[in-house]
C-alpha cells in the first residue's frame, strides 16, 4: 500500500536497512530492547506494519499483527494496533491520524472484525476514543487460565523478587520483609498462592483440570488489583463485533470467567 500526505509516503518498509531504523525508533521512544522487537516480528510477521515517510526518513509507524477473540463459540479476526508512534518533530501535523487511517484500511481489506489497542497512557484513551475506539476492553477477575502463564518457580530468587515488586506496586516500605511474609502465609491458608507469570507476578490457585484460577496480577510494572478496569479500546468493523469484551480473553490461553 502506497499513499501520499502532504509529502509523506504512506508504506510498508521494505529493506532490511528500512526495518532497522524503524525498530531503532520504537526502541528509542518506547524504552523497550531490541531483542524485544526482534522477537516481535519473528511472531507478527513483517507484512504487518505501515510506516510513513519523508523521503528515505520514517517518521512514524504502526503494527498490526493479527489477533482473535471468541464470542459465543464464533472466532473474530482482528489487528492488534501496536508500537503507534510519531517522530516529535512531526507531531501536530495529521500523520499519527493518517497512518492510523491507512492501518485501518488494510485491516477491514483483510476482512477483520475489528482494530484493538492498549493504550500506552491514561490520556491516549481520549485521543483513541476520538477515533473511533468505543468499545471497552476489561480485565475480569476472578477468571481461569492455563498453567502456561506461570513459569517454573525458583525459591530462592523468586520469593526476592516478589518480595520486591510486590512491596514496590503496593506502596509499602522495600525493608518490611515481615509483612510480606505475613501476606503470603494468609494466602496459602486460602488457598492462594503467590508466583512468578510470564509477565509479572500473580496470586492464584490451583485448579484439578489443569488451569489455574488468578485472583490479582501484576503486569508490566501495572498493578492490576482482582477488579474490572478498562485496559483497551475496541474498533469495530463488523456488526458480529460485541458492545463489550473481556480484556483477558486475547492475552490468556484458556481464558475462562469465574462466577464470584
Amino acid at each position: 500500500m502506497e499513499k501520499n500526505f502532504e509529502n509523506i509516503l504512506l508504506r510498508s518498509p521494505e529493506t532490511e536497512a528500512e526495518w532497522q531504523e524503524i525498530i531503532k525508533n520504537q526502541c528509542e521512544i518506547f524504552g523497550d530492547g531490541k531483542a524485544f522487537y526482534d522477537d516481535f516480528y519473528i511472531w507478527a510477521g513483517k507484512e504487518c506494519t505501515l510506516a510513513a515517510y519523508e523521503g528515505e526518513k520514517a517518521v512514524g509507524a504502526v503494527c498490526f499483527p493479527e489477533i482473535t477473540y471468541t464470542e459465543k463459540e464464533k472466532e473474530l479476526k482482528g489487528g492488534y494496533v501496536f508500537a503507534a508512534w510519531v517522530a516529535p518533530e512531526y507531531r501536530g501535523k495529521g500523520i499519527f491520524s493518517a497512518i492510523m487511517n491507512g492501518a485501518e484500511e488494510i485491516m477491514r481489506s483483510r476482512g477483520y472484525d475489528f482494530a484493538f489497542v492498549v493504550p500506552e497512557e491514561e490520556k491516549l484513551f481520549e485521543v483513541y476514543e476520538k477515533m473511533g475506539y468505543t468499545v471497552k476492553a476489561e480485565n475480569g477477575f476472578p477468571y481461569s487460565a492455563s498453567r502456561e502463564i506461570l513459569r517454573e518457580y525458583n525459591p530462592t530468587d523468586d520469593i526476592y523478587m516478589l518480595w520486591k515488586v510486590y512491596s514496590r506496586v503496593h506502596g509499602m516500605p522495600a525493608k518490611d520483609m515481615e509483612f510480606f511474609n505475613h501476606t503470603m502465609r494468609v494466602f496459602e491458608e486460602e488457598g492462594k498462592f503467590f508466583a512468578i507469570s510470564k509477565r509479572g507476578y500473580l496470586v492464584y490457585s490451583p485448579r484439578y483440570d489443569g488451569t489455574v484460577t488468578v485472583y490479582d496480577r501484576m503486569e508490566k510494572g501495572s498493578l492490576v488489583c482482582g477488579k474490572s478496569c478498562v485496559r483497551g479500546l475496541l474498533k469495530p468493523f463488523s456488526e458480529e463485533t460485541p458492545e463489550k469484551i473481556c480484556f483477558n480473553a486475547f492475552f490468556e490461553p484458556d481464558y475462562e470467567t469465574i462466577e464470584k
